[in-house]
């Protein structure tokens, strides 16, 4: 089943049985069967955590394979290798390679001091103190479990029924931040997100955020390079660049390496 975005792109909305399906046949033939990319599937299958239909091989440590170890994130050698991601991190530790990540510009050494100021000020505040990206702090927020600034202060505040909203509070959706919204209302950030998502209405910003980050550059670079360097770039997921790249029918390297 597929449904129509308002970029008139379509995006494949999965259905129970069509998830049962993940893992039991390859990534490929179930792309056939649904009629949508096979880079959709293998994200899918790959953000549930269910192994492939076919058992991988072991790679061969050729010396073209072994160049790829550190200047690539681990997940991504492992893709292209059509390998465990546990596998390429035990190669290339044997060898003494230092990982992709500590060598980019987004990599950050926590000092105690540092780390004792995360949750009490936003992540982005914090990011621009420390001269490092927003999804920095809260990516090391979150590992050590430390509850975010607005959610501290969200805390013991009342939630409510989706039913129970007045107009002129549902007006305010989308306008500012669902944090501010929450401020505002006194209600929690979940709940103003659980309402505004109900009604369809897109997040304060998201419009522009979204054209900020899709320049003409970085489309020209979504078949030419990795997923996860490009999104370590941009400072987003992983998944947003395979969505992206999806949506405008773009191979990823690997494939096209593959069709060469």
């Amino acid at each position: 089943m597929t449904k129509k975005s308002t970029s008139s792109k379509k995006i494949h909305v999965w259905t129970p049985k069509q998830l049962s399906l993940l893992g039991t046949i390859s990534d490929g033939k179930l792309a056939r069967r649904l009629g949508i990319q096979t880079a959709a599937v293998f994200l899918k299958r790959s953000m549930m955590g269910i192994a492939p239909s076919r058992p991988i091989s072991p790679v061969k440590w050729t010396p073209k394979n072994l160049a790829l170890l550190g200047k690539y994130p681990d997940a991504e050698v492992a893709r292209m290798l059509k390998t465990y991601r546990k596998s390429v991190i035990e190669k290339r530790r044997s060898l003494g390679i230092q990982c992709y990540a500590k060598t980019s510009k987004f990599w950050h050494t926590w000092t105690e001091q540092e780390v004792a100021m995360l949750g009490k000020k936003s992540d982005s505040d914090l990011s621009k103190e420390l001269g490092i990206s927003a999804m920095c702090v809260t990516s090391k927020r979150r590992l050590l479990e430390i509850p975010s600034f607005s959610g501290r202060k969200s805390t013991n505040r009342p939630r409510r029924s989706l039913s129970d909203w007045k107009p002129q509070e549902i007006a305010l959706l989308g306008t500012m931040t669902d944090s501010e919204v929450a401020e505002r209302l006194d209600l929690s950030p979940g709940t103003v997100r659980l309402k505004r998502l109900s009604l369809g209405i897109s997040a304060f910003g998201g419009h522009r955020r979204s054209a900020r980050v899709w320049t003409p550059d970085v489309i020209a670079r979504l078949g030419k390079e990795p997923a996860a360097v490009i999104a370590q770039d941009l400072g987003i997921s992983n998944a947003r660049v395979h969505q992206k790249r999806n949506q405008l029918g773009i191979l990823p390297v690997s494939a096209r390496q593959g069709q060469a």
